[in-house]
């Protein structure tokens, strides 16, 4: 029987291509900025948190939850720290981590 962190371990790298495209997409669309963009960005955003959530990568998971809502809400200067800090994120995950609260300063 395969276990949890094997199976985490196999999806890894697809996760970081996906995560990584997402993260792309997110910075270009709240760049451009207007409500629709920011729409399109808690879309992807939503769907990061979810796969992330999937494969316990709880503060990648956590901080995209964050970020759509700023989105939706449309705070601004909310929603760059938290894709600042997603980068981080998808960044310790990367390097082989969780990416828990101590592994992204938080």
């Amino acid at each position: 029987m395969v276990s949890f962190m094997e199976l985490q371990e196999s999806f890894r790298a697809p996760f970081l291509q996906l995560a990584w495209q997402r993260h792309g997409r997110i910075a270009d669309l709240v760049g451009r900025g207007d409500a629709a963009e920011l729409r399109s960005a808690a879309s992807e955003l939503h769907c990061l948190s979810g796969e992330a959530s999937m494969l316990d990568f709880g503060v990648v998971a956590d901080l995209a939850r964050h970020a759509e809502e700023a989105a939706r809400q449309g705070d601004r200067p909310r929603l760059s720290k938290l894709i600042a800090d997603l980068h981080t994120a998808i960044e310790a995950v990367q390097a082989g981590g969780q990416a828990t609260a101590g592994e992204t300063g938080g």
